[in-house]
């Protein structure tokens, strides 16, 4: 007897699909591939593809390929569509796209017919389980989930009348042994090949959306730092804070801001190249102090993060994560203001009211939820310069109401002595409770900073005043003073 034709099969691929280029170059002959672009495709434009691919005739099986989280499976950022337990319940628009996917191209007539998600990271979460039994009652035919492209843990439970019932998910749409082998070399050499010219130092910081890592330029032997953001894993709101902090960098040029060399994409991962400033952040030269810093040594740094935050501000932008950790330093003390992930650029006389930012530093206003603007930065830089001079967190908490309460209230630890008076009542003013009473970054750097380096000028020693780029005087000798700091 001759052996039956191999069944027609679909896959449908999101642009942002993990791996995407070694599975289109393993696919059986049998096998179609619809791809689509994430960012601009609606479910109705995938809809239309799929048409225009397969005409007239029907598939037996179809596997879908799409970026996922834990718990979620991003079909197309136009509209918001993510396949999850909830929605699969509830959103009429994704339950007709998988009717109309099913009932428009599949032979239901096979005893074979099926739908899988492959490479898809639900599987393992109890919701993945959950999410297949919820779809199964709405297709009615049998729906797998699989961890990888190999779909070895998927059981094909209606291949009764197919001699190779035996096969895997992963067989009925690609060559496994080729997949196997392109995927061994694409995760052994995909650093290489992104990153072509540069020699891997350390990883330098982790944040919630990507990894900062130090490379040596090999052309020049210049340090940068790259940021990797895996845009596979976020979500599509967490993709747009990467992709935020690449405009916000792009739009900045001041001595007190970490400069922007610029960014590309390669294999779903954000890599943006940015200045490394080689003397840690201000957090860990604090951490590290002996003894408390003297009013001269903190007024020549927190003045350049003002300077940054008045530059930032005359542009309409809001940092809105100002913190001790994402301000850093180079050796030669000259601070660089950086971590822009949810920075957000104002419209005119426009205010935000998304909460974000870290809780020890986030201002009354954005605890109670309302509409906030440059003044919270301003409560921000408050903290900061209580920080500098007590060397411990202005507001703390044994848990987060316990700290939102201590915040609302504005009660902190008097600032000990050896501090003048002007300089406790600028950390007081900044750290109002009404913003309307903070004074703006100009008048701190312009008025309130001078005055007291004017007075620490009539109280003897060298001229402290700093030029308005942020240009510094070494402080090696006196930090050298303090047995208990290094800065390298």
């Amino acid at each position: 007897m001759a052996n039956r034709p191999d069944p027609s099969r679909l896959i449908v691929a999101s642009s942002r699909a993990p791996h995407l280029s070694v599975v289109l170059e393993t696919v059986h002959n049998n096998v179609k591939v619809v791809q689509y672009k994430y960012e601009t495709c609606t479910l109705d434009d995938i809809l239309v593809e799929i048409s225009k691919t397969l005409g007239r005739s029907r598939v037996e099986t179809v596997a879908l390929l799409m970026h996922c989280s834990e718990t979620e499976i991003f079909i197309c950022f136009t509209g918001g569509k993510v396949l999850s337990l909830e929605s699969v319940k509830a959103d009429v628009s994704i339950r007709e796209f998988l009717n109309h996917l099913v009932g428009g191209n599949m032979n239901l007539s096979s005893p074979n017919c099926r739908l899988d998600f492959l490479n898809a990271s639900p599987s393992v979460n109890v919701n993945g389980g959950l999410m297949t039994h919820q779809l199964e009652m709405l297709l009615n035919l049998p729906v797998g989930m699989s961890k990888d492209l190999f779909g070895v843990n998927v059981e094909l439970t209606r291949m009764r009348s197919d001699p190779e019932s035996d096969v895997t998910v992963g067989e009925l749409y690609f060559n496994v042994k080729k997949l196997r082998e392109k995927l061994q070399v694409e995760n052994s050499d995909a650093g290489e090949r992104r990153l072509e010219g540069y020699e891997k130092i350390r990883t330098v910081g982790k944040g919630a959306f990507g990894t900062a890592v130090l490379y040596h330029k090999v052309a020049d032997g210049t340090l940068i730092v790259i940021k990797e953001v895996n845009m596979i894993d976020l979500t599509a709101s967490e993709r747009q804070m990467a992709l935020n902090e690449v405009q916000v960098l792009s739009s900045l040029d001041h001595p007190n801001i970490i400069s922007y060399f610029g960014s590309f994409e390669r294999d779903g991962v954000l890599m943006i190249k940015m200045e490394y400033a080689d003397g840690g952040t201000l957090a860990q030269m604090l951490s590290r102090r002996a003894r408390r810093l003297d009013e001269r040594e903190i007024i020549m740094l927190f003045r350049q993060i003002v300077a940054a935050i008045r530059y930032m501000h005359d542009h309409n932008i809001l940092h809105r994560d100002l913190k001790t950790a994402n301000v850093f330093l180079n050796k030669d003390n000259t601070i660089k203001v950086g971590d822009f992930g949810i920075s957000k650029i104002m419209t005119t006389r426009a205010q935000a009211q998304t909460v974000l930012g870290t809780p020890y530093y986030i201002s009354p206003e954005m605890c109670e939820g309302k509409q906030y603007d440059q003044k919270s930065d301003i409560w921000a830089l408050g903290c900061i310069l209580y920080e500098m001079a007590c060397l411990q967190k202005t507001f703390e908490g044994s848990n987060l109401p316990a700290l939102v309460n201590k915040i609302m209230k504005g009660h902190f630890q008097p600032v000990p002595g050896g501090y003048s008076p002007g300089f406790r009542q600028l950390i007081h003013d900044l750290l109002q409770r009404d913003p309307a009473f903070r004074p703006t970054a100009a008048e701190i750097l312009d008025s309130r900073l001078l005055l007291l380096l004017d007075s620490l000028k009539e109280g003897g020693g060298r001229d402290w005043f700093l030029d308005h780029d942020g240009s510094v005087p070494n402080l090696k000798a006196s930090c050298n003073r303090d047995a208990g700091v290094q800065l390298g």
